[in-house]
């Protein structure tokens, strides 16, 4: 990338190399023809082992930025957060706003970058296995946020490497699925340690929403439950980050706020204090009036800092792609696989202290600490500093009776809720639980609009029974929406024929 702009610093040239293939999404071709502008330099000097590296760093830094815009759309979208885009994305009213136009934008430039990147990388450093399954699991990765977001008839133009930009007519989502679900399959062949989970993981998910469940438990089945793919994630919009947007919720157009029960049908992630999206709450004051917010304690204390670990693919997800198509085939594992989850020992979370044993939650509230074989803890204001608590440990449902702490391992079982019902009934029930299992274990990922469209498409619930509905705020209902408009800079493309129908 020296040869681009010499004397550049690292991130610097970093900043160049993405510029520049955003810029190329709308050149004539990338081989150093004369349709280049004045000034820009030529995308032939990429095509070296060094331009390859920088081409792939830049293609996964991409990737964070599309996960941004994504998080922050499909909570609002959903019931996981309220507030963000006052009476359009969040009142399921969308159009085109500026948030749904920046996610589209973001997810096709990260996409268009991965495979550019990934092109560069198998001429110029075709050893580079890893780097090469990063990319492939990262163009997977956009295009199954895409279908999941955005209306059937997906166009997937390419950038084509030393050729021209070539439009594409628009894909239906079944269609965005199964390209997804190859790259992944690809991605898997060549990847190791968390690349090997972002690979497996994304794929059965892809896979999932092809309503081909079987399948999807197969190629999770060797994610270690531990497993974790993270990125650092500026989440917010337009650059503004989540927990400073929270600091300004007024309640109305203003901010965001965790949702709560948002909607009728929206689950209780505030009320619910689970420390698996664990809410902080805030007061702001503006004039004369006082608003509460709330924000997730995993991405950070409002106003601190700009970015936060997301973990976008990982062993829990695994196991609750194998606990629906469990559930799916009517098994008889699937609760013993969320069960296993809340109680095993198996997955860490950061620590709010050094305190062994203490979580994120405040103190009496069920601990997501887990180390294997371990357990962990909910403890009493009085015993908070107490590094070593004195009860012996308990099989995780009946814990032994102790003065200064009781002692679980993670979460309190769930029972089957079907149990006392049949048919269709005892079915719904259980769907609903393992929804909301999955709710809570991957709130504010990107995960809920596409469960969302899941649950019409493949479980036949109605868009009523699923989304937020009713009065919206300031006498503006919810409207009807399911999906995300593909923006209007897609006219541009001859061969787009608008939203497809389905959901």
């Amino acid at each position: 990338m020296i040869s681009l702009t010499k004397g550049l610093k690292s991130r610097e040239m970093l900043g160049v190399a993405l510029g520049l293939l955003v810029w190329c999404a709308g050149c004539k071709d990338l081989s150093g023809h004369p349709t280049l502008p004045a000034g820009l330099p030529d995308p032939t000097t990429l095509n070296n082992p060094a331009g390859a590296s920088l081409l792939a760093r830049g293609a996964v830094s991409g990737l964070r930025d599309a996960l941004s815009q994504s998080v922050y759309v499909s909570g609002a979208f959903t019931d996981e957060t309220t507030g963000i885009t006052g009476t359009t994305v969040d009142s399921r009213n969308p159009n085109t706003t500026i948030d749904v136009i920046a996610a589209y934008s973001a997810l096709q430039v990260a996409r268009n970058n991965a495979a550019l990147a990934r092109a560069v990388m198998q001429k110029y450093a075709p050893d580079s296995s890893r780097t090469l399954a990063e990319l492939y699991a990262t163009e997977g990765y956009t295009e199954v946020l895409l279908a999941e977001l955005y209306c059937s008839g997906i166009p997937l133009s390419t950038v084509d490497f030393q050729q021209d930009f070539t439009y594409h007519a628009g894909s239906t989502s079944a269609e965005v699925y199964a390209t997804a679900a190859a790259l992944f399959d690809t991605a898997s062949s060549l990847a190791r340690d968390s690349i090997a989970t972002l690979a497996r993981v994304g794929w059965g998910r892809a896979l999932l929403e092809l309503g081909q469940f079987d399948s999807a438990a197969h190629v999770v089945a060797s994610v270690p439950t531990s497993s974790e793919y993270r990125m650092r994630v500026a989440l917010g919009s337009q650059g503004v980050p989540l927990a400073v947007l929270a600091s300004r919720y007024n309640g109305t157009n203003g901010g965001v706020s965790m949702s709560d029960a948002e909607g009728h049908n929206g689950l209780p992630f505030v009320s619910a204090n689970d420390p698996r999206a664990w809410p902080v709450k805030g007061v702001l004051f503006i004039g004369s009036s006082t608003y509460s917010y709330y924000y997730p304690v995993q991405y950070a204390a409002a106003g601190q800092g700009d970015t936060a670990t997301m973990v976008v693919s990982s062993g829990v997800e695994a196991r609750l792609i194998e606990a629906e198509a469990d559930l799916r085939r009517n098994g008889t594992q699937w609760l013993t696989i969320l069960n296993t989850l809340r109680t095993d020992g198996s997955y860490s979370v950061q620590t709010r202290t050094g305190v062994p044993g203490v979580s994120p939650a405040p103190a009496g509230y069920p601990d997501t600490t887990w180390n294997p074989g371990t357990g962990s803890y909910v403890i009493p204001p009085e015993v908070m500093a107490d590094a070593s608590p004195q009860c012996d440990q308990g099989d995780g449902i009946t814990p032994p009776p102790c003065t200064d702490t009781v002692w679980y391992r993670g979460l309190a079982p769930l029972a089957d809720p079907g149990a006392t019902l049949s048919g269709q009934a005892a079915t719904d029930a259980r769907v609903d639980l393992l929804f909301r299992e999955r709710a809570f274990w991957l709130y504010l990922t990107a995960h809920r609009e596409g469960d969302f469209r899941r649950l019409i498409r493949l479980y036949g619930r109605s868009p009523s029974q699923v989304y937020p509905t009713g009065g919206y705020s300031h006498g503006v209902s919810y409207g009807t929406a399911i999906v995300l408009p593909i923006p209007d800079s897609e006219e541009q493309n001859p061969q787009f024929a608008g939203c497809l129908p389905g959901a």
